[in-house]
């Protein structure tokens, strides 16, 4: 195999998946360039040879000079360059004024970094901008879009013209399905996730007030809030406690995967009122283990869950009632077949070859 040079953000997602690459593949075709993401310290990098560490540099503009001596060498010896998500200005700016590298180039789309958001800056907007730049100038090279959500690839076309291939991959063990035994239901009082995150994108506060003028309130709500903006979390977590009272709940502290798994399992409803892909790693574990889920019909994932035979639930339609067994049990199915480990590793073996 040829020399693969993966550009990743150090976020949660960066370190398994270089251990996935480590345990499953040869290590020596892949090289790892880390970036600045998470606060420092929150994600150890691994420290081993093929571990390029740009975490704690050249996150700065004036940096950008700096960056692009040390990754050109990498990138002219690769002859496949995978980006992990499209955050990084000083990237974006690379690639702009090294439109060469796009033509080995892969692109697994994340959602935050493909989805235009009321939320945006407009700083923000002005770097959205320069990606679809880069996109539409690649001409006659090879550019990949890594995602397993036809429809994500669909709009990179729209917001991008994008004209290169897609190639199908759910990218990271996050969103590989986890069996686990679940928890005998006793008790009457349901239990709710809202989002997955404290980003405005999770829209808190409209599933709160939906919520709210249900006239079965025999529930608990849960929130993730450890994951995003403080500040956001704070408000989140004070606007529950206003909703719902003592029947709130909100997970402010970072914990284990496991930890978190054990938390979804004793879940009887999820709501992901986002306006964009987001969640999927909580929503593919919610349906494997047969929740109820509810997310807006105009998002990209849910077409997609559909075309795969999953029973989801349109937020529009928000109630208390849970899936019929046979659903349930015809999610856990479809969701176990294909968000294994193995498929992903054939998927990303069917990527590394081409």
């Amino acid at each position: 195999m040829k020399k693969i040079v993966h550009i990743v953000t150090n976020e949660k997602f960066a370190n398994p998946f270089y251990n996935l690459i480590k345990e499953n593949f040869n290590q020596e075709d892949h090289l790892f360039i880390y970036l600045s993401g998470s606060p420092e310290g929150l994600y150890t990098i691994p420290k081993f040879g093929n571990v390029v560490n740009l975490n704690k540099r050249f996150n700065k503009f004036y940096n950008y000079f700096k960056l692009s001596s040390i990754l050109k060498p990498y990138l002219k010896s690769a002859d496949k360059i995978i980006v992990h998500g499209l955050f990084s200005k000083n990237l974006i700016y690379f690639f702009y004024f090294n439109k060469q590298f796009l033509s080995k180039s892969f692109w697994i789309m994340w959602g935050g970094d493909l989805y235009p958001s009321p939320h945006d800056s407009r700083k923000k907007n002005i770097l959205r901008s320069l990606k679809k730049f880069i996109i539409k100038k690649v001409k006659g090279g090879f550019f990949g879009y890594i995602t397993c959500i036809k429809g994500d690839y669909e709009l990179a076309q729209n917001l991008f013209n994008a004209n290169g291939g897609v190639y199908e991959s759910f990218a990271y063990l996050s969103n590989v399905f986890k069996p686990m035994s679940l928890p005998r239901i006793t008790h009457s009082t349901k239990t709710i996730l809202v989002g997955n995150s404290a980003h405005q994108t999770s829209n808190h506060e409209d599933v709160f007030k939906k919520l709210n003028t249900l006239e079965d309130q025999n529930f608990k709500v849960i929130c993730p809030l450890s994951y995003g903006s403080k500040s956001h979390a704070k408000k989140i977590s004070e606007l529950g406690f206003y909703f719902f009272g003592e029947r709130f709940v909100p997970l402010m502290d970072f914990m284990s995967l496991d930890d978190y798994l054990k938390i979804l399992a004793k879940v009887d409803i999820a709501i992901f009122a986002h306006k964009r892909q987001q969640a999927m790693g909580n929503t593919v574990n919610l349906l494997g283990m047969g929740k109820t889920v509810y997310m807006n019909n105009n998002v990209t994932h849910y077409s997609f869950f559909k075309e795969l035979g999953v029973t989801i639930c349109d937020y529009d339609n928000l109630s208390l009632d849970l899936l019929d067994k046979k659903s349930a049990n015809k999610n856990r199915h479809i969701i176990s077949n294909y968000f294994s480990k193995s498929n992903l590793i054939r998927q990303l073996h069917n990527i590394f070859k081409v």
